[in-house]
């Protein structure tokens, strides 16, 4: 089995990098038309907008945007009557819920515009031809009316954690051509979405997948709580919260321990301070410029 189908791993993956936000329905793991990947993995994800939701506002309090006020959508998403098969792979529900439809192809892309498509730098790089978009890319229906720019907050989030795990399980080396509105490939019979392809690019840039936002909730740990960590040798949230952060810098290198279990992460201080403060004598000291630095970075 190849990685790219192995769908245990996917849904781990998809699972470190998207927290609570992803929801698997019943069908997830099933196959669907066409059965496989024209090339063994897709390429990209193709943005989509559902043209329906229960409100345009993007206030993350409002009635429209709590879990469960979409469900309509979610599921003509998720079983697509006229196919019996899901709409896309993920939608993405206003409160930034993603939920996972299917792993493998479904019908979602429809016809490339000539004009549009054919020597794009997608098709380029992906070999994909006309009409073939099912079998090279996933697709994401983003639950939205798609009058105006009313994409929510959370969806923005959800939208460019989910590229960069999925550029991640497979392998998509260069994130600009991992994502590409449906317009981008239908053309003019499409308007989905009404952002640009690089404003959803700053997306992915500005909220990749990050373990200290979806596994530590992102909240920055107390300067006294870190140094209590580190002058007694012990595990505290805090230091977890360090741990995970400088994982996500890459500064950390392995795993991180569950919390309650992971004490404070020395080396991957004193590898972080080796690069912003190498004139330190002892680069294992968490001071109060590496805190405001981290945090702020």
């Amino acid at each position: 089995m190849s990685k790219y189908t192995d769908t245990k791993r996917i849904k781990r993956m998809l699972e470190e990098g998207l927290g609570d936000k992803i929801v698997f329905n019943k069908r997830w793991n099933q196959t669907f038309k066409p059965s496989q990947w024209a090339k063994g993995k897709p390429f990209g994800l193709i943005t989509h907008h559902t043209a329906g939701a229960a409100t345009s506002s993007t206030d993350p309090d409002a009635k429209g945007n709590q879990k469960g006020d979409n469900a309509g959508q979610i599921k003509f998403v998720e079983n697509h009557p006229d196919f019996n098969s899901p709409a896309s792979q993920f939608t993405l529900d206003r409160d930034g819920t993603v939920y996972v439809n299917c792993l493998g192809p479904t019908y979602h892309a429809g016809k490339s515009d000539p004009n549009n498509w054919i020597g794009s730098k997608w098709q380029k790089d992906s070999k994909c031809g006309k009409d073939a978009g099912n079998s090279y890319y996933m697709g994401v229906e983003t639950v939205d009316k798609g009058q105006k720019k009313t994409f929510t907050q959370a969806q923005k989030e959800s939208m460019g954690r989910l590229i960069n795990v999925l550029a991640d399980i497979f392998d998509w080396d260069d994130l600009e051509l991992a994502h590409a509105n449906h317009k981008s490939y239908a053309g003019p019979r499409k308007v989905d979405t009404k952002y640009t392809d690089d404003q959803i690019h700053g997306w992915v840039q500005k909220y990749g997948t990050s373990l200290w936002a979806t596994v530590g909730g992102g909240k920055v740990p107390e300067y006294d709580a870190v140094k209590k960590a580190e002058e007694e040798g012990i595990a505290n949230p805090a230091a977890w919260r360090l741990a995970l952060k400088l994982s996500d810098l890459g500064f950390y290198k392995g795993e991180v321990q569950p919390k309650g279990s992971q004490m404070y992460p020395a080396k991957a201080v004193a590898n972080y301070n080796e690069v912003h403060a190498p004139n330190m004598e002892d680069k294992t000291v968490y001071g109060p410029k590496m805190h405001e630095r981290v945090w702020g970075e």
